[in-house]
């Protein structure tokens, strides 16, 4: 760092550093929430994307503090689970069997009686 122009650390200079990359993952993650919220619009869920700056002082050996090496970690949107509306099915000792015509329907035919009507 000796002999270099220091300029002081901010989001917009976060976003730059190891060549942009951090821009690049807030990005894509925006655009996965996104994607979630125009995917599911009745949700009314929080979706979340989050930008965390891990940061330590490095001593020298009298104790002063000489520098700070800091990581940026861009966290995974999170979203919330999908879950599919109640769906009937039949248990056998085959597993589960249901009526793809009607999935919500409680006294289906098994598959099996269905290919033999």
């Amino acid at each position: 760092m000796s002999g270099a122009k220091l300029i002081r650390l901010t989001l917009a200079i976060i976003g730059e550093l190891d060549g942009g990359s951090v821009n690049i993952a807030i990005d894509r993650e925006l655009k996965r929430l996104a994607r979630d919220i125009f995917d599911r619009p009745n949700s009314k869920k929080k979706r979340t994307v989050k930008l965390v700056i891990h940061g330590i002082g490095i001593a020298d050996d009298q104790g002063f503090i000489r520098k700070v090496e800091f990581e940026v970690e861009v966290v995974p949107t999170k979203i919330p689970n999908y879950i599919t509306v109640p769906i009937s099915a039949k248990a056998t000792m085959n597993g589960l069997e249901v009526d793809l015509d009607d999935p919500e329907g409680v006294n289906q035919k098994s598959i099996h009686q269905a290919i033999a009507n």
